[in-house]
């Protein structure tokens, strides 16, 4: 689905939940600069519609994405890109994320260093130093 500069491409044979999956994809393309503050996103129905998806679950990414702090959700005007940064609570979000990175990083003998290399990588290509 390509519409209102919004990409998502549901991967039915995956385990994550479709819901987790519309998620990801927008807060990539927030960060890679795809969508940008401000902008507006499909509505609900027409995301379910584009994506193959149940209404329900498409309007549970964007509440998802609403509470996380990247859409501002208004009943009339729909959604748009609203990125917003709470310290406290982002950055214990953000630690969790990393101790479930590192935890999972452990149990596959990955070791820090390469960890490390992993997260330069992905930081330099969602500042667009090393994107495609």
């Amino acid at each position: 689905m390509a519409k209102d500069g919004i990409d998502i491409i549901i991967d039915t044979e995956s385990e994550e939940n479709y819901y987790m999956q519309i998620r990801n994809q927008v807060i990539r393309q927030i960060a890679y600069g795809k969508l940008v503050p401000g902008q507006s996103l499909p509505s609900v129905r027409q995301l379910a519609e584009s994506a193959g998806i149940n209404m329900h679950t498409a309007r549970k990414a964007y509440l998802l994405l609403k509470k996380e702090g990247y859409l501002r959700v208004d009943n009339r005007k729909g959604a748009t890109v609203d990125v917003s940064f709470n310290e406290s609570v982002d950055m214990d979000d953000l630690m969790n994320d990393v101790i479930m990175l590192c935890a999972k990083a452990g149990c596959k003998g990955v070791s820090l260093e390469k960890i490390h290399m992993m997260l330069d990588e992905a930081y330099k290509k969602q500042a667009g130093e090393g994107a495609d």
